[in-house]
């Protein structure tokens, strides 16, 4: 029987916090296992982030655990922004986090990374949503459902998509992500003990997602709007809809 590493990953979960022409924050929050005792450690963490043209940024940090849990705040100059198709290129970056014990790597966990910022236009603009501080027009709402999820990209990115009635696969959305398509993904929970841990499963999955425009939590009752309110403590960066916003 091999060994238990000392300490291994969770989960990570990568958050662009602020994103223009000039630079990019992300926010890196990590949850572990740990074989020792003290929760509450030190631990070394480095992070490589791999971009379009062979770029390459790294950073190293000591942070020092909270319940088994950090975060990783940097900076990157010049970034390479992901935009909707129409507006830009759809720029993706390699994004790896490893565990470190002095010299030796513990654990690893990657991903693809799409350095974007969505936000909902001010007096919820018709039609329209704002991408790293332009304004994106959709004429059309297209929904998907699991029957049809792997067919239904549209040609042209004046379609928004909603993912209802289930969360969508990574497929989806790593085809969305080269695409340049955007998905608001509805919440399809009702009130269940295990609520919780599928809303911070979901976001920490889908999280690195550019594509991804924010989450649709309806129905204003006192369990959505707990939801609603778990899925901002997760993802500050995400838009929550209350309701469905409006084609053009």
């Amino acid at each position: 029987m091999k060994n238990r590493k000392p300490i291994a990953f969770r989960s990570a979960r990568p958050l662009v916090r602020y994103v223009d022409e000039d630079q990019a924050v992300i926010d890196t929050i990590v949850s572990v296992v740990t074989t020792k005792k003290d929760q509450d450690a030190p631990v070394d963490v480095h992070i490589r982030m791999t971009g379009p043209r062979g770029r390459v940024i790294t950073v190293q940090k000591g942070v020092t655990l909270r319940d088994g849990a950090a975060m990783i705040r940097f900076e990157i100059g010049d970034p390479r922004r992901w935009w909707p198709a129409g507006m830009g290129d759809q720029e993706l970056y390699e994004f790896c986090i490893t565990l470190l014990a002095g010299d030796e790597a513990m654990d690893s966990w990657q991903t693809t990374l799409g350095l974007t910022s969505v936000r909902s236009p001010e007096g919820q603009s018709e039609g329209a949503l704002l991408v790293n501080g332009r304004e994106y027009s959709f004429q059309s709402i297209v929904a998907v459902d699991p029957d049809d999820e792997r067919s239904v990209l549209p040609a042209s990115s004046d379609s928004l998509l909603l993912v209802r009635d289930h969360f969508g696969p990574d497929i989806l959305y790593d085809a969305a992500d080269r695409a340049g398509i955007l998905l608001i993904q509805s919440v399809p929970l009702k009130p269940r003990n295990d609520a919780d841990f599928v809303v911070n499963r979901e976001v920490d999955r889908l999280a690195a997602h550019p594509s991804l425009a924010g989450w649709l939590v309806g129905d204003e009752t006192r369990f959505s709007d707990r939801i609603a309110h778990r899925l901002h403590h997760l993802d500050p960066t995400r838009y929550i809809f209350r309701t469905l916003p409006m084609a053009s």
